[in-house]
Protein backbone atom coordinates (compact mmCIF):
# COMPACT_ATOMS: atom_id res chain seq x y z
CA UNK A 1 0.00 0.00 0.00
CA UNK A 2 1.69 3.24 -1.11
CA UNK A 3 0.07 6.25 1.37
CA UNK A 4 1.39 8.51 -1.03
CA UNK A 5 -1.53 7.78 -3.37
CA UNK A 6 -3.88 8.36 0.05
CA UNK A 7 -4.51 11.95 -1.18
CA UNK A 8 -3.54 13.97 -4.34
CA UNK A 9 -4.32 17.05 -2.71
CA UNK A 10 -2.34 16.83 0.38
CA UNK A 11 0.93 15.12 1.65
CA UNK A 12 0.60 11.88 3.22
CA UNK A 13 3.30 11.23 5.81
CA UNK A 14 3.92 8.21 8.23
CA UNK A 15 3.79 9.44 12.16
CA UNK A 16 6.43 8.75 14.07
CA UNK A 17 6.97 9.34 17.87
CA UNK A 18 9.39 12.53 16.70
CA UNK A 19 5.63 14.01 15.50
CA UNK A 20 4.56 13.92 19.24
CA UNK A 21 4.38 17.58 19.45
CA UNK A 22 2.70 18.23 16.09
CA UNK A 23 0.01 15.23 16.90
CA UNK A 24 -0.35 16.08 20.63
CA UNK A 25 -1.32 19.83 19.46
CA UNK A 26 -4.14 18.41 16.67
CA UNK A 27 -5.71 15.94 18.79
CA UNK A 28 -5.73 18.61 21.99
CA UNK A 29 -7.80 20.58 20.10
CA UNK A 30 -9.98 18.47 19.62
CA UNK A 31 -11.25 18.61 23.20
CA UNK A 32 -15.15 18.11 21.76
CA UNK A 33 -14.23 14.16 21.06
CA UNK A 34 -12.91 13.47 24.12
CA UNK A 35 -15.88 14.19 25.87
CA UNK A 36 -17.31 11.25 23.78
CA UNK A 37 -14.15 9.21 24.42
CA UNK A 38 -12.37 10.10 27.68
CA UNK A 39 -10.10 10.31 28.79
CA UNK A 40 -8.27 13.61 27.59
CA UNK A 41 -5.03 12.72 25.57
CA UNK A 42 -1.74 12.44 26.49
CA UNK A 43 1.51 12.17 25.13
CA UNK A 44 2.19 8.57 26.52
CA UNK A 45 -1.22 7.68 25.14
CA UNK A 46 -0.47 8.67 21.76
CA UNK A 47 2.70 7.01 21.31
CA UNK A 48 0.52 3.80 22.54
CA UNK A 49 -1.92 4.57 20.13
CA UNK A 50 0.75 4.06 17.36
CA UNK A 51 1.84 0.83 18.09
CA UNK A 52 -1.79 -0.85 19.00
CA UNK A 53 -3.01 -3.91 16.49
CA UNK A 54 -6.13 -5.49 16.52
CA UNK A 55 -5.41 -9.55 17.03
CA UNK A 56 -3.59 -11.39 14.05
CA UNK A 57 -2.33 -7.99 12.67
CA UNK A 58 1.29 -7.00 12.90
CA UNK A 59 3.02 -3.40 12.34
CA UNK A 60 3.67 -4.30 9.10
CA UNK A 61 -0.25 -4.12 8.65
CA UNK A 62 -1.00 -0.33 10.36
CA UNK A 63 -0.99 2.76 8.70
CA UNK A 64 -0.36 5.22 11.17
CA UNK A 65 -0.18 8.52 8.92
CA UNK A 66 -0.69 12.13 8.63
CA UNK A 67 -2.21 14.69 6.11
CA UNK A 68 -0.29 17.56 5.75
CA UNK A 69 -1.54 21.21 4.15
CA UNK A 70 1.98 22.52 3.28
CA UNK A 71 3.95 21.68 6.89
CA UNK A 72 0.73 22.19 8.88
CA UNK A 73 -0.60 18.95 9.81
CA UNK A 74 -4.51 18.89 9.31
CA UNK A 75 -5.70 14.88 10.25
CA UNK A 76 -4.74 12.25 11.34
CA UNK A 77 -5.86 8.65 9.82
CA UNK A 78 -5.01 5.16 11.99
CA UNK A 79 -5.67 2.37 8.97
CA UNK A 80 -5.28 -1.47 9.28
CA UNK A 81 -4.93 -3.21 5.95
CA UNK A 82 -6.63 -6.63 5.58
CA UNK A 83 -9.00 -6.43 9.03
CA UNK A 84 -11.11 -8.24 9.73
CA UNK A 85 -10.85 -9.81 6.73
CA UNK A 86 -8.06 -9.44 3.70
CA UNK A 87 -10.43 -7.37 1.17
CA UNK A 88 -11.25 -5.20 4.09
CA UNK A 89 -9.46 -1.75 4.86
CA UNK A 90 -10.21 -0.49 9.39
CA UNK A 91 -10.37 3.10 9.96
CA UNK A 92 -9.34 2.77 13.97
CA UNK A 93 -9.07 6.35 13.58
CA UNK A 94 -9.76 9.32 12.02
CA UNK A 95 -9.49 13.31 13.16
CA UNK A 96 -9.11 16.87 11.79
CA UNK A 97 -7.45 19.87 13.05
CA UNK A 98 -10.44 21.80 14.28
CA UNK A 99 -9.57 24.67 11.86
CA UNK A 100 -10.25 22.24 8.78
CA UNK A 101 -13.18 21.09 10.01
CA UNK A 102 -16.72 21.73 8.45
CA UNK A 103 -15.60 23.04 4.95
CA UNK A 104 -15.63 19.38 3.17
CA UNK A 105 -12.30 18.73 3.49
CA UNK A 106 -12.98 15.26 5.59
CA UNK A 107 -15.18 14.62 2.91
CA UNK A 108 -12.30 14.93 0.65
CA UNK A 109 -9.73 13.03 1.90
CA UNK A 110 -12.17 9.94 2.86
CA UNK A 111 -13.61 9.75 -0.92
CA UNK A 112 -9.88 10.11 -2.01
CA UNK A 113 -8.94 7.16 0.20
CA UNK A 114 -12.21 5.26 -0.96
CA UNK A 115 -10.99 5.67 -4.45
CA UNK A 116 -7.36 4.55 -3.79
CA UNK A 117 -8.49 1.66 -1.91
CA UNK A 118 -10.97 0.52 -4.84
CA UNK A 119 -8.27 0.75 -7.16
CA UNK A 120 -6.22 -1.34 -4.95
CA UNK A 121 -8.71 -4.12 -5.22
CA UNK A 122 -10.61 -3.96 -1.17
CA UNK A 123 -14.12 -4.62 -0.94
CA UNK A 124 -15.14 -2.37 1.73
CA UNK A 125 -13.67 0.07 4.33
CA UNK A 126 -14.75 -0.98 8.10
CA UNK A 127 -14.75 1.48 11.40
CA UNK A 128 -16.80 2.04 14.15
CA UNK A 129 -17.89 4.70 16.61
CA UNK A 130 -18.95 5.54 19.61
CA UNK A 131 -22.69 4.65 20.34
CA UNK A 132 -23.66 8.15 21.52
CA UNK A 133 -21.59 9.93 19.06
CA UNK A 134 -23.65 11.79 16.95
CA UNK A 135 -21.09 14.16 14.99
CA UNK A 136 -19.45 10.60 14.04
CA UNK A 137 -22.31 8.67 13.15
CA UNK A 138 -23.34 12.04 10.76
CA UNK A 139 -20.55 12.17 8.90
CA UNK A 140 -19.27 8.55 8.45
CA UNK A 141 -23.01 8.41 7.18
CA UNK A 142 -22.47 11.10 4.81
CA UNK A 143 -19.53 9.41 3.50
CA UNK A 144 -21.08 6.41 2.46
CA UNK A 145 -20.85 4.13 5.63
CA UNK A 146 -23.98 2.41 6.95
CA UNK A 147 -24.32 0.41 9.93
CA UNK A 148 -24.14 -3.05 10.73
CA UNK A 149 -24.04 -4.02 13.98
CA UNK A 150 -23.97 -2.92 17.76
CA UNK A 151 -20.85 -4.14 19.23
CA UNK A 152 -18.27 -3.58 22.19
CA UNK A 153 -14.65 -2.03 21.68
CA UNK A 154 -11.64 -3.28 22.89
CA UNK A 155 -11.94 -0.64 25.82
CA UNK A 156 -15.58 -2.03 26.59
CA UNK A 157 -17.39 0.76 25.51
CA UNK A 158 -20.90 0.14 23.03
CA UNK A 159 -20.15 0.91 19.36
CA UNK A 160 -21.65 1.23 16.09
CA UNK A 161 -19.74 -1.30 13.35
CA UNK A 162 -20.34 0.53 9.94
CA UNK A 163 -18.90 0.05 6.61
CA UNK A 164 -18.59 1.33 3.03
CA UNK A 165 -19.06 -1.09 -0.21
CA UNK A 166 -16.37 -0.02 -2.19
CA UNK A 167 -18.18 -1.30 -5.43
CA UNK A 168 -21.63 0.10 -4.86
CA UNK A 169 -23.64 -0.43 -8.21
CA UNK A 170 -26.02 -3.70 -8.67
CA UNK A 171 -23.58 -6.46 -10.22
CA UNK A 172 -25.35 -8.13 -13.33
CA UNK A 173 -23.76 -9.30 -16.72
CA UNK A 174 -24.70 -10.38 -20.18
CA UNK A 175 -26.47 -13.69 -18.79
CA UNK A 176 -28.98 -11.83 -16.34
CA UNK A 177 -29.78 -9.50 -19.68
CA UNK A 178 -30.41 -12.42 -22.03
CA UNK A 179 -32.70 -13.62 -19.46
CA UNK A 180 -35.26 -10.77 -19.09
CA UNK A 181 -34.27 -10.20 -23.13
CA UNK A 182 -35.92 -13.72 -23.51
CA UNK A 183 -39.07 -12.75 -21.15
CA UNK A 184 -40.09 -9.31 -22.29
CA UNK A 185 -40.01 -8.61 -26.16
CA UNK A 186 -40.71 -5.03 -25.20
CA UNK A 187 -37.81 -4.31 -22.48
CA UNK A 188 -35.83 -6.32 -25.16
CA UNK A 189 -35.69 -3.12 -27.15
CA UNK A 190 -34.59 -1.14 -24.51
CA UNK A 191 -31.92 -3.10 -23.20
CA UNK A 192 -30.69 -3.24 -27.14
CA UNK A 193 -30.77 0.14 -27.20
CA UNK A 194 -29.11 1.46 -23.34
CA UNK A 195 -26.90 -1.66 -22.42
CA UNK A 196 -25.88 -1.79 -19.33
CA UNK A 197 -26.58 0.61 -16.50
CA UNK A 198 -24.41 1.33 -13.85
CA UNK A 199 -27.29 1.15 -11.41
CA UNK A 200 -25.65 2.46 -7.28
CA UNK A 201 -27.26 0.59 -4.72
CA UNK A 202 -28.50 2.35 -1.63
CA UNK A 203 -28.62 -0.02 1.96
CA UNK A 204 -30.23 2.64 3.41
CA UNK A 205 -34.18 1.00 2.67
CA UNK A 206 -35.97 3.49 4.55
CA UNK A 207 -33.85 6.24 2.96
CA UNK A 208 -34.64 5.02 0.07
CA UNK A 209 -38.06 5.01 -0.25
CA UNK A 210 -38.27 8.51 0.82
CA UNK A 211 -36.16 9.62 -2.10
CA UNK A 212 -38.25 7.39 -4.25
CA UNK A 213 -41.81 9.26 -3.12
CA UNK A 214 -39.91 12.71 -3.50
CA UNK A 215 -38.90 11.96 -7.11
CA UNK A 216 -42.49 11.04 -8.48
CA UNK A 217 -43.60 12.80 -11.41
CA UNK A 218 -40.61 15.62 -11.28
CA UNK A 219 -37.42 15.63 -12.92
CA UNK A 220 -34.20 13.85 -11.17
CA UNK A 221 -32.67 17.15 -10.95
CA UNK A 222 -35.19 18.48 -9.05
CA UNK A 223 -35.31 15.33 -6.71
CA UNK A 224 -31.74 15.65 -6.03
CA UNK A 225 -32.36 19.25 -5.28
CA UNK A 226 -35.02 18.31 -2.67
CA UNK A 227 -33.35 15.32 -0.94
CA UNK A 228 -29.78 17.05 -0.35
CA UNK A 229 -32.36 20.06 1.49
CA UNK A 230 -33.99 16.97 3.66
CA UNK A 231 -29.92 15.73 4.44
CA UNK A 232 -28.72 19.44 5.38
CA UNK A 233 -32.05 20.06 7.61
CA UNK A 234 -31.71 16.52 9.35
CA UNK A 235 -28.14 15.25 11.15
CA UNK A 236 -29.57 11.75 10.09
CA UNK A 237 -32.26 11.20 7.86
CA UNK A 238 -34.33 8.24 9.69
CA UNK A 239 -37.90 7.44 11.36
CA UNK A 240 -36.79 9.53 14.67
CA UNK A 241 -35.75 12.62 13.10
CA UNK A 242 -38.36 12.42 9.96
CA UNK A 243 -41.01 12.49 12.59
CA UNK A 244 -39.91 15.01 15.09
CA UNK A 245 -39.03 17.34 12.08
CA UNK A 246 -42.71 17.26 10.88
CA UNK A 247 -45.15 17.19 8.30
CA UNK A 248 -45.39 20.92 7.38
CA UNK A 249 -41.13 21.28 7.84
CA UNK A 250 -40.71 18.20 5.01
CA UNK A 251 -43.41 20.15 2.92
CA UNK A 252 -41.04 23.33 3.01
CA UNK A 253 -38.01 21.36 1.67
CA UNK A 254 -40.28 21.77 -1.61
CA UNK A 255 -42.44 19.08 -2.17
CA UNK A 256 -46.48 18.16 -2.50
CA UNK A 257 -48.39 18.26 0.77
CA UNK A 258 -49.29 14.77 -0.28
CA UNK A 259 -45.24 13.26 -0.44
CA UNK A 260 -44.69 14.68 2.74
CA UNK A 261 -47.77 13.18 4.39
CA UNK A 262 -46.90 10.05 3.10
CA UNK A 263 -43.43 10.28 4.13
CA UNK A 264 -45.04 10.91 7.82
CA UNK A 265 -47.15 7.98 7.55
CA UNK A 266 -44.49 5.51 6.33
CA UNK A 267 -42.11 6.79 9.28
CA UNK A 268 -45.32 6.19 11.79
CA UNK A 269 -45.93 2.79 10.29
CA UNK A 270 -42.18 1.96 10.78
CA UNK A 271 -41.99 3.42 13.92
Amino acid sequence: MDIHKFSNRYEVKALKEEDINSIYSLLKGNEKYYTYCPPMINKESIIEDMYSLPDGKELKDKYYVGYYDHDQLIALLDLIDGYPFDDICYIGFFIMDVQYQNKGIGTDIINELSNYLKEEGYAYIQLAWLINNIEASHFWKKNGFMETREGISHEEREVIVASKDLNPYFLYGEKEMEYLKKKDKKLAKVIDEYGFIRRTINHDLFYSLIECIIGQQISTKAQKTICKRLKDALPIVNVDTVLTFGKDNIQALGMSYKKAENIISIAQRIK
